[in-house]
């Protein structure tokens, strides 16, 4: 992960921006860096190609979903 933007409190709905950590099943916006291109539509133009998940590449463990902007 390159840069988390904020975290989101499911409680009410606030936004905590620079979070002191993040846990399993946290929601946060954040931009990322992959080893390579991808292609990827809009989630909301198009959902099955704007949403997928990350895999840990050591583990191979699913660690995200994701919605792409």
């Amino acid at each position: 992960m390159k840069e988390v933007e904020y975290k989101l409190d499911v409680n009410n709905l606030s936004k905590q921006f620079s979070p002191e950590e993040i846990k399993l099943n946290d929601v946060f916006k954040a931009t990322i860096k992959t080893a390579s291109p991808i292609v990827f539509d809009s989630y909301k133009k198009l959902r099955a190609g704007g949403s997928a998940i990350l895999i840990d590449e050591t583990s191979n463990v699913t660690v995200a979903a994701c919605m792409i902007q």
